[in-house]
């Protein structure tokens, strides 16, 4: 009897213990969530967070919310008594304070069982001080500017010890860190590994800065008398409380360049219709913008043309820039035919047709100048070159002194055209000027003899 009650106890004992296992589940912020438990043949299962009641539906069918999840209506058991089999708790919109111990209890015709979820919920974070600016300046590596570089950051809630995490930008793999702020615009996901199970959660980040020009002592090239824009584009929307323009090394900008009404508030590019040689440079664009200044520098190179006469037939045509020190190789057109030289070649002149230079960097066309036809020896806004045009102040004090002849002939023939129409109109004046001309002669000039009277 005494051995019977001991092996019908230890049977009971064997069948009523619950089957304790336990799980971890990483899910990211605002994703579902679902934590496992398995319950089949049970009619009785409730789930509870930290011992405290979350859903639960009992042997008659009557299912139980506690009042913060039945506010949400976040959480649903996928159980049903008629199928079983999966007692699964799905958590939608997982917030960082659902973090914690779940627990799972099922009883039916088999003995019970308990199962432990721990759920980490993985959220993207950007530090509070650094929300949307960045410096667009580049800097050495494990150098950021603090206030400059938002960064995410990435939180595990509640701490899972012995976790690893791996950074992801644009779904790669960042083998290291980063080495300027041009790569931080973009999709950031943070990946927490633990005992091969493995949470994600990203954020998406928009730096604010100059992207136009994307870095700093970016060359514009252009041609004297032609149009030029030097760019300093922001962000689309990033509004600059202060942009300033500056010219190295007088500080001043050239009156030939304007910023048009018409653009956009994150456009401050200034403009020229039509450059001079002299507004070659370095250039600075700065702009304040949530409370930082922000500065991006670039130079202006301006080509032209110099023409100098060598003899009656021949002329020397130089390609000249304020800055060839990133040209490799020049070539020139010349009635219509491509030749390779230098920066200056040797020509016929008077040939007829349009003369241009192009020149050439390592990456392919930097720009091109033309001097025209109908142009002498200068291009617009050039300087005049020696030796050409030596003529041109001789011929114009000629000219000058030619007119002045001109103008007193004109004046003293139109004085004598008056006075005589003015003796005509009175014939005894006239007699008496005659009479009295004779009178005024010299002493010892002739006299004319008069005929006798007859």
């Amino acid at each position: 009897m005494v051995v019977q009650v001991f092996i019908f106890g230890l049977m009971s004992f064997i069948y009523t213990d619950a089957r304790a296992e336990s799980t971890v589940v990483l899910a990211a912020s605002g994703s579902r969530a679902v934590l496992p438990c398995d319950c089949h043949e049970a009619f009785h299962v409730e789930w509870r967070e930290n011992n405290r009641t979350v859903w639960r539906e009992e042997r008659s069918g009557l299912q139980y919310l506690t009042a913060r999840w039945f506010r949400d209506s976040r959480v649903h058991c996928s159980f049903s008594r008629f199928r079983g089999g999966d007692c699964s708790l799905h958590i939608r919109d997982v917030r960082k304070d659902d973090g914690g111990v779940y627990s799972c209890e099922a009883r039916g015709r088999a003995r019970p069982v308990t199962r432990t979820v721990m759920l980490h919920v993985v959220t993207a974070i950007r530090k509070p001080h650094q929300q949307t600016l960045a410096s667009p300046v580049s800097f050495p590596p494990g150098s950021p500017v603090k206030g400059k570089f938002p960064l995410p950051g990435c939180s595990v809630s509640p701490p899972l010890r012995g976790a690893t995490v791996q950074w992801r930008h644009n779904n790669v793999p960042l083998p290291g860190r980063l080495r300027s702020v041009e790569d931080v615009t973009g999709n950031w996901t943070c990946v927490v590994r633990h005992m091969g199970k493995e949470g994600r959660a990203s954020s998406s980040l928009m730096v604010r800065g100059i992207v136009q020009p994307p870095r700093n002592d970016v060359k514009f090239y252009t041609s004297v008398g032609a149009a030029v824009t030097l760019p300093c584009v922001l962000t689309a929307g990033s509004i600059p409380s202060a942009a300033v323009w500056q010219r190295f090394p007088n500080g001043s900008v050239s009156s030939s360049f304007n910023a048009s009404t018409s653009q956009p508030g994150w456009d401050r590019s200034i403009s020229a219709a039509q450059v001079l040689y002299e507004d070659a440079g370095r250039f600075t664009c700065s702009v304040t913008l949530q409370n930082w200044t922000l500065t991006r520098k670039l130079q202006l190179v301006v080509a032209r043309i110099d023409v100098s006469v060598e003899s009656e037939d021949k002329q020397t045509l130089t390609c000249r820039l304020t800055d060839p020190s990133e040209v490799t190789e020049y070539q020139w057109v010349v009635s219509n035919q491509s030749t390779q030289g230098g920066p200056t070649i040797t020509t016929t002149r008077g040939r007829s047709g349009d003369i241009t230079c192009r020149f050439y960097g390592r990456h392919g066309l930097l720009g091109t100048v033309t001097r025209h036809a109908h142009e002498r020896d200068q291009l617009r806004g050039a300087q005049p070159q020696a030796g050409s045009g030596a003529g041109a102040p001789a011929a114009a004090a000629l000219c000058l002194l030619l007119l002045t002849l001109a103008l007193l002939l004109l004046a003293v023939g139109r004085r004598n055209h008056h006075r005589s129409r003015a003796v005509l109109q009175f014939p005894a004046l006239e007699t008496i000027l005659h009479s009295r001309a004779g009178e005024l002669r010299p002493s010892g000039a002739p006299r004319k003899k008069t005929a006798p009277a007859s």
